[in-house]
Formats: structure tokens, C-alpha cells, sequence
């Protein structure tokens, strides 16, 4: 919990931006949560458009100082900045679809692989128990087998690109829907944004997000997921 609490706080100014940004924010947190699996090039686009506002713009304003200057000297210059960086990723997103399908399954299964290979090994203390040679070269093979699974998963994501589409698509719109409506339930209490970001980073504020994640997580996987019934006409005779 306690980790969550500094993840949270360390990141207010991404969370600032996604709450002052919650015209668009909102709209297609709902349309990521409800109606993903349905339009799927859209979702990536979408998903694509969210990234470029929220990461990738950020990640410019910072690290290129003439770019962060003018997109940050007045709030027309910043809208006028988030909106292109967002429609470019959007749009170089669509364009690589099977290119992001694939990659996204190579860094999930790669990177689960990796964590969840580590704690077992360390959790039941087996590294002893392993012959000389893979202790001497147990980076190697731990990469090598996350690599593996990495690209299997990266194969999966394209075979079953509409269902890898949808879960994320769920969780990321189930995040931004979350996080807009406790961030903006603080700042009604509060009025000052510094106190938000304070009180999110609290307990009580992070199991009330996680509770809101979860209910519209499953929400989201219950709409895009369920199978629709097929009434069935019998003919009378």
C-alpha cells in the first residue's frame, strides 16, 4: 500500500494533466470501458491519443527544452501541444497496429515472465538447487527464457489481437475513469489542486481508487466480454 502511495503522489503532475484535461478524458474513458471491443482500430486510436496527451507530451515538454518552453508558456500554446502530440501518436499507432500488437505482447509476456520467474526463484530459495552451470549463468538464461516467452506472447497478441485490444483498452479507461472521478470528488472538497494530489496518496483515497478501478474493470471486461442471447422462434404447428 504503501508503495502504491508514493507511486501516486510522485506522479501528480500526470494525474493533474489527466484531471484538467477531463473533456476528453472522460468521453474516451467511457468509450475504452464500454464499447472497445467493438471498434477496435478506433480503441487504438484512442488508446494511442490518450498515451500521446498524457505520456508522450510530458515526456517532450521535458526533454526538449525549445518544445517545453513554448508549449508551456500559456494555456492555448499547452492545448494547441497536447492535441497534436496526441492526434500523431494516435495516428502512428493505427499505422503500426500489428507492429504495437506485437510489441505490446512481447513486453507483457516478457516482462510477467521475468518478475514472476525471479520470485519464485528467490521466494523458495531454489538458485542452490540448480546445477553449477545455470547458477553461473542464471542472468542469461533468465533473460533468454523471459525473451522466449516474450515472443510467444507477442505471436498470442496478434492471433488474438481483438481480446488483447479490449483488456487493455478496460484497464486503461477503467484507470483514467478512476482517477477523474476521485481526483474531482478531493478537488469539490478541497479547492486546491496541491491537496488533492496530498489526500490521493492517503489510504483511504487509494483504496477508494482501487475499489473504483476494480468496479469498472469488471464492468468494462462484463460489457465488452458477454455473449449476447439468441431467442430462439418456435413454429407452432
Amino acid at each position: 500500500m504503501e508503495e502504491l502511495q508514493n507511486i501516486i503522489y510522485s506522479s501528480k503532475d500526470y494525474l493533474k494533466l489527466i484531471l484538467e484535461q477531463w473533456w476528453f478524458a472522460i468521453p474516451m474513458g467511457v468509450f475504452l470501458v464500454v464499447a472497445a471491443r467493438y471498434f477496435e482500430k478506433v480503441a487504438i486510436a484512442v488508446f494511442g491519443f490518450l498515451l500521446g496527451t498524457n505520456a508522450v507530451f510530458p515526456l517532450l515538454a521535458d526533454k526538449i527544452e525549445p518544445f517545453g518552453k513554448w508549449a508551456l508558456q500559456n494555456p492555448t500554446n499547452q492545448m494547441i501541444a497536447i492535441v497534436v502530440v496526441g492526434v500523431l501518436t494516435a495516428v502512428g499507432m493505427y499505422i503500426l497496429y500489428a507492429s504495437v500488437m506485437f510489441l505490446v505482447g512481447f513486453f507483457t509476456g516478457g516482462i510477467l515472465t521475468y518478475y514472476i520467474v525471479n520470485m519464485i526463484v528467490v521466494g523458495f530459495e531454489l538458485m542452490d538447487k540448480f546445477p553449477q552451470f545455470v547458477q553461473d549463468n542464471w542472468q542469461v538464461i533468465h533473460i533468454v527464457v523471459a525473451g522466449l516467452i516474450g515472443v510467444i506472447g507477442g505471436f498470442v497478441a496478434l492471433k488474438k489481437s481483438t481480446q488483447v485490444v479490449t483488456v487493455l483498452s478496460v484497464i486503461v479507461g477503467a484507470g483514467i475513469l478512476s482517477i477523474t472521478s476521485v481526483g474531482w470528488i478531493i478537488y469539490f472538497q478541497t479547492k486546491d489542486w496541491n491537496k488533492v494530489f496530498d489526500t490521493m496518496s492517503q489510504s483511504w483515497a487509494v483504496i477508494l481508487l482501487i475499489a473504483v478501478f476494480m468496479f469498472l474493470l469488471i464492468l468494462g471486461l462484463y460489457l465488452n466480454f458477454r455473449k449476447k442471447r439468441v431467442s430462439v422462434k418456435t413454429k407452432e404447428p
